[in-house]
């Protein structure tokens, strides 16, 4: 018989988030699986995003530490954890209220799973935007499977694994590390390959958590996003070789080219043609090719044209960018 598990926490990082995080907070108060600890870790915040966790009272275990960045706030909350699963939710996205009931269930039917994420919805303003980011075919159509090479079966096909909402083994996490804190960005990227290249991962194919999408600093946070798309991207070929896969390399590769040019036209959208100029340059030998070419050619464009063009929503079907 499978082991019975209990404690979960729930870990929330949170930096200048007072005006969401309450949010995030209250999906997780109202799930219906009840042994839950709930553990908001305050990133060195300069609004009072740390007197709103308390606020909830002491349901709610409020972490302030000094300012490291998502990777560091997330460390500092799996040391001080005390679940034996621990289910991650960024501070301005929500679960549906039988997330943690549903992927307790899922982990205890398959020991043999280091986690198990979920499918998602993407809304901006309380609107709905796509209601599920992986088709319901995905996967032969199965509802509830167990993957045994992500890399290839999720990733490599263009389906997100989500950190938000995404069910852990304490003692997985503990095998694996911690995050990098040297990446600003997608260090989830980096650090789920170091458990799903040795252990088989879980999905549930109902979209049990809403990630909220912001349009503020796109162009700065993409252009960033370049850079650590790159550094990480060495990081998972790294694991791959260390795990015996080396036949990966090149799905990591290509899906790092695919983000790192996704970020080179959020650059264009936000007209900053100069920078992204600059960023297909020095990325050049990794991203040429017809995107790369469309994307240079784009930047070449004056300020207010490349404006007018962003307005053109056509623009993104008709270069298949």
């Amino acid at each position: 018989m499978a082991p019975v598990l209990s404690r979960v926490t729930v870990l929330i990082p949170a930096y200048n988030a007072s005006h969401l995080v309450g949010d995030a907070i209250r999906s997780a108060l109202s799930q219906t699986y009840q042994d839950l600890e709930i553990l908001v870790v305050d990133d060195g915040s300069t609004d009072d995003t740390a007197d709103q966790a308390r606020s909830f009272g002491s349901p709610v275990q409020a972490l302030s530490v000094s300012h490291g960045g998502l990777a560091s706030a997330r460390n500092h909350g799996m040391r001080a954890a005390s679940g034996e699963l621990i289910v991650f939710l960024d501070a301005d996205d929500v679960l549906e209220e039988s997330l943690v009931a549903r992927a307790v269930g899922f982990l205890e039917r398959h020991p043999e799973v280091a986690f198990v994420f979920c499918n998602v919805s993407v809304f901006y303003d309380d609107q709905i935007q796509v209601p599920m980011c992986i088709p319901p075919a995905a996967f032969g159509g199965q509802m509830e499977p167990v993957l045994h090479n992500p890399l290839v079966e999720v990733l490599g096909v263009g389906y997100p694994i989500s950190s938000s909402g995404l069910c852990a083994r304490r003692h997985a996490l503990r095998e694996a590390g911690f995050f990098d804190e040297a990446l600003w960005g997608a260090e989830d990227f980096e650090y789920w390959s170091r458990l799903y290249l040795r252990s088989p991962i879980g999905y549930l194919a109902q979209p049990l958590t809403r990630l909220r999408r912001h349009e503020a600093n796109m162009t700065l946070q993409a252009a960033r996003m370049i850079h650590s798309m790159a550094a990480s991207r060495e990081k998972v070929i790294a694991n791959c070789i260390k795990n015996g896969r080396p036949d990966l390399v090149d799905t990591v590769r290509r899906l790092a080219r695919r983000h790192m040019l996704g970020a080179a036209r959020d650059v264009l959208m936000g007209s900053e043609a100069v920078q992204a100029r600059r960023l297909l340059w020095r990325y050049r030998r990794e991203l040429f090719g017809l995107r790369w070419l469309i994307l240079a050619a784009v930047s070449m464009f004056p300020t207010p044209a490349l404006r007018a063009v962003t307005r053109l929503k056509s623009w993104y079907s008709a270069y298949g960018l």
